[in-house]
């Protein structure tokens, strides 16, 4: 399945008009992994790679996919105090290159080439202000831009905002259940816990 998730986006995003897609899989399936083999093959040749995520801990996940996966390429991050920009692939934190000066200096043509695969982990975010300022500056949400991959394992928000305003299609979904079914995942176990005397009226 992550072999097939990972041609199924790229097929999903080979034209210039759709250009961004998610994949959505379930907590435990290596999402991470598919990302990175993602952007093995999407950025053969010289391409690179941006990957965004919202916390410090998602910047450093992926840094050992990536070493596994695609251990040519070179991994630089880009977050607070962090500033290897002009890397292979680049590990960015979203609150970090949505100051401008970050954000242009990690786009500066001419020292490093353009990103050819932006990553969005937890894609169901990207429908937020800081999320689209970095896409619109890539160009991502442009025809003819750079492919962008959502990561996520739910496609709702709670806030109720359209995530079609930034992704044109699902290119890959799996679901709990069909996980569970074909042995990646093991079965739910639910348990029930009943406390007596708990009074929730000030919370």
């Amino acid at each position: 399945y992550q072999i097939a998730a990972a041609e199924a986006f790229l097929d999903a995003t080979d034209a210039p008009a759709s250009r961004r897609a998610i994949v959505t899989l379930p907590t435990g399936t290596r999402k991470t992994v598919i990302g990175a083999e993602i952007a093995r093959r999407a950025c053969n040749g010289a391409g690179r790679a941006l990957w965004l995520a919202h916390t410090r801990v998602l910047v450093g996940q992926p840094l050992d996919a990536f070493a596994r996966i695609w251990p040519e390429a070179k991994c630089g991050v880009v977050r607070a105090g962090a500033d290897e920009w002009a890397e292979r692939v680049v590990l960015g934190s979203v609150q970090t290159l949505r100051i401008p000066r970050r954000l242009t200096r990690t786009l500066a043509r001419g020292i490093a080439a353009p990103f050819d695969l932006v990553v969005v982990d937890e894609a169901h975010h990207a429908a937020a202000a800081s999320y689209r300022t970095i896409l619109d500056g890539l160009g991502a949400m442009e025809p003819g831009g750079p492919r962008v991959l959502g990561l996520t394992a739910t496609v709702a928000r709670g806030d109720g905002r359209a995530l079609g305003d930034v992704w044109q299609s699902i290119a890959y979904r799996m679901s709990v259940r069909t996980a569970i079914a074909a042995g990646y995942l093991v079965p739910a176990r639910h348990v029930r816990v009943t406390l007596a005397g708990l009074d929730l009226a000030s919370v």
